[in-house]
C-alpha cells in the first residue's frame, strides 16, 4: 500500500482521483437509494453501477489505494453475477445496505487521504459480507451461468488464463479504442488500460504517448481514439472480451496482425467507427486547433459541458473582478476630468462600464449552486433513521434546482440534517400510531426551496404529531430555561424555547437526541449567514 506521508498531496493526479471519486459515490448512493425504494435494479441501474464500481477500481488501483479497489472489485463481482444472471429473488433491502455501508467506506477513506491521512480502513468485513450476500444469491437461485449481451447473442466469460498457460505461439495485436463522450478525463482512462494491459501483453506502445505528462492527450484521444499496439500469448477472443470491460468504452476495434486463423473475424465493434491511420494521428497535436475551431461551427451538442475548478481560484476571481470595478470607477470618475468635453472617452467609458457590469455579473453566477446535492443528501439520512427507529417515511423534495450561493451551500447542510432527523424522530409517529389517527402509514418530510424576493426560503415540514405547547413548557422549565413572567409568552416565543442550549422533550438520550446541542447548532449557523429562522 502506498505510504501517505511520502505522497504529494498536492498532485493533480491525486486531486483527480479524489474528486472523481467523490462524484461517482454521491452519484452511486442516489442509484442504489432509488433502486430501493422501487425494489428493483433495472438493468441500466445494474450497469450503471458496474461501471462506477469498475472506475472506482481502476483508478484507486493506480493511485495504489488498494482497500478501496479491492472492495469496489468484490461489488463490480455482486452486479456482474446480477447483471448476468438476472436473479429473481433478492433482498433488496440487504444488498442495498451492504453497498450504502461500502459507499460510506470509500468516502471515509477518499476523506483521510483529501487530508493527508493514512488509508488504513479495513474493508474485510464488508468483502465477505458482499461474498456471502453473493453465496447466497447464487444458491437461492442456482442454475447454470449463461450469459446473454441486449443484442441476444450468447457470449461465454472466461478467466483470464496465466501468462503463457497452453500458449505456445505469439500473437500481434492493433487496438482503437473510443471512450464515451462525457466520460471525461481520457487520458486516465487510457493510462487504465496500459496499466491493466501490462499484465497481459509485452511490448505495448501507443499513440498519443504522454497521456499523463501531456494534459492535451485528453482532447486527441477524444477526437481520434487511443490506439494501442501490443504482443500477447492469449488469444484473439479472451483479450477482446478483456479490453470489452474497459469503462466508459464506446467502441473497440481490436484488429490480430498476424493472424493465422482465416475464419477469426478481423474487426469487432459495439458502435460504428472510422479509423484512422498513425501517422496521421502523429500530426494531430499540430493541427488539432484548425480541427476544434472547425467544430466550434458545428450545432451546439445538447450535452452540457461542465469542468471543475479549484473554489480558491473563484474566490481570487471575484477579488480581481471587484478591484477592476473600483479601478474603473476611479478612471471614470478621476476629478481631473471635470469639466472637459471628451466625446469619445465617454463612449469608450460607457462600453468599459457595461463590460465591467457583465464580468461582475457572470463571476457572481458562476458562484451559485443548486440545493439539489444537499436535498439529495437528505434521502440517506431518512434511509438510515427510519430502519434504525422502525418508521416508515418517505421525503419529498420541492424546487431542489433552485440557486444559491455556494458559501451558503456549505453553512446550510448541518442544519437541513439537523432538521431532518428532528422531525423524523420528534415529529413522525410509529406506523401504528399513525393508522390510529386515520393518517396515511408512511409518514412524509418534505424539503422546499424557493426565491422570494431577493431571499431563497428553504422549509422543512413534517406530516407527524407537531408541537406540543404544554410538553415544551414543562421541558423548559424542568431544565431551568423558562423566561421571567413565562406566562405572557406567545405561542412563537412558546416554539422558539427548542432553539435555547440545552433543550431537548426527550427523556432518554439515543443516537439522535437527547443532548439539547442540535436546533441551537441550526439557529447559530442560519444566523452566521445572515438568515433567520421560524
Amino acid at each position: 500500500m502506498i505510504n501517505i506521508s511520502e505522497y504529494n498531496t498536492n498532485d493533480p493526479l491525486l486531486d483527480m482521483f479524489l474528486f472523481e471519486t467523490f462524484q461517482l459515490t454521491e452519484q452511486l448512493e442516489q442509484i442504489i437509494l432509488n433502486c430501493e425504494s422501487k425494489e428493483c435494479f433495472s438493468l441500466e441501474a445494474i450497469n450503471e453501477i458496474f461501471r462506477i464500481m469498475h472506475t472506482i477500481k481502476g483508478s484507486s488501483a493506480m493511485m495504489q489505494f488498494y482497500p478501496i479497489s479491492t472492495l469496489a472489485h468484490s461489488i463490480e463481482d455482486l452486479f456482474y453475477f446480477l447483471r448476468a444472471e438476472k436473479p429473481k429473488l433478492i433482498n433488496y433491502s440487504a444488498l442495498s445496505d451492504i453497498i450504502l455501508k461500502s459507499i460510506d467506506f470509500i468516502k471515509e477513506e477518499t476523506e483521510k487521504i483529501k487530508q493527508g491521512l493514512p488509508a488504513n480502513g479495513n474493508p474485510d468485513m464488508l468483502i465477505e459480507i458482499l461474498k456471502g450476500l453473493l453465496t447466497n444469491l447464487k444458491e437461492k437461485n442456482s442454475s447454470h451461468v449463461s450469459i446473454i449481451k441486449e443484442t441476444g447473442e450468447n457470449t461465454i466469460i472466461e478467466e483470464l488464463p496465466n501468462a503463457g498457460e497452453n500458449v505456445s505461439c505469439t500473437y500481434e495485436y492493433r487496438a482503437l479504442i473510443h471512450f464515451e463522450e462525457e466520460c471525461e478525463m481520457e487520458n486516465m482512462r487510457a493510462f487504465s488500460v496500459i496499466r491493466d494491459l501490462n499484465d497481459k501483453a509485452a511490448e505495448i506502445s501507443y499513440i498519443p504517448e504522454d497521456i499523463l505528462e501531456d494534459d492535451f492527450s485528453s482532447n486527441v484521444i477524444r477526437q481520434n481514439g487511443f490506439i494501442i499496439k501490443f504482443k500477447s500469448n492469449y488469444e484473439y477472443k479472451i483479450l477482446y472480451e478483456f479490453l470489452m470491460k474497459t469503462a466508459f468504452l464506446k467502441s473497440l476495434d481490436l484488429i490480430q496482425l498476424n493472424q493465422m486463423d482465416d475464419n477469426l473475424p478481423i474487426c469487432s465493434k459495439i458502435d460504428e467507427i472510422t479509423y484512422q491511420d498513425t501517422d496521421s494521428l502523429q500530426s494531430t497535436k499540430e493541427t488539432a486547433q484548425d480541427t476544434i475551431t472547425v467544430k466550434e461551427n458545428q450545432p451546439a451538442s445538447i450535452q452540457q459541458s461542465i469542468i471543475s475548478v479549484n473554489v480558491a481560484k473563484l474566490d481570487r476571481l471575484m477579488d480581481l473582478v471587484g478591484e477592476m470595478v473600483i479601478a474603473e470607477a476611479m478612471v471614470i470618475q478621476n476629478p481631473d476630468l471635470y469639466g472637459l468635453e471628451l466625446e469619445n472617452f465617454k463612449k469608450a467609458s460607457r462600453h468599459l462600464s457595461k463590460i465591467t457590469g457583465e464580468m461582475q455579473d457572470m463571476v457572481m453566477s458562476v458562484r451559485m449552486v443548486s440545493l439539489s446535492p444537499t436535498f439529495r443528501k437528505m434521502l440517506r439520512i431518512v434511509r438510515d433513521m427510519s430502519k434504525d427507529l422502525n418508521k416508515e417515511v418517505k421525503l419529498e423534495i420541492i424546487g431542489e434546482n433552485t440557486e444559491v450561493d455556494k458559501n451558503i451551500i456549505e453553512h446550510i447542510s448541518d442544519p437541513l440534517m439537523h432538521l431532518v432527523r428532528n422531525a423524523l424522530d420528534h415529529g413522525i409517529e410509529k406506523p401504528d400510531e399513525r393508522l390510529k389517527k386515520g393518517k396515511p402509514r408512511p409518514g412524509t418530510i418534505t424539503l422546499e426551496a424557493r426565491n422570494s424576493g431577493s431571499d431563497v426560503l428553504v422549509i422543512v415540514k413534517d406530516d407527524g404529531k407537531g408541537l406540543n405547547k404544554d410538553v415544551i413548557l414543562k421541558k423548559a422549565a424542568e431544565k431551568a430555561l423558562l423566561p421571567d413572567k413565562s406566562e405572557q409568552l406567545t405561542d412563537k416565543e412558546i416554539f422558539n424555547l427548542i432553539f435555547l442550549p440545552g433543550f431537548s422533550t426527550k427523556d432518554k438520550i439515543s443516537e439522535y437526541s437527547g443532548r439539547g446541542v442540535g436546533m441551537d447548532v441550526v439557529m447559530k449557523n442560519i444566523e452566521a449567514i445572515n438568515g433567520f429562522l421560524n
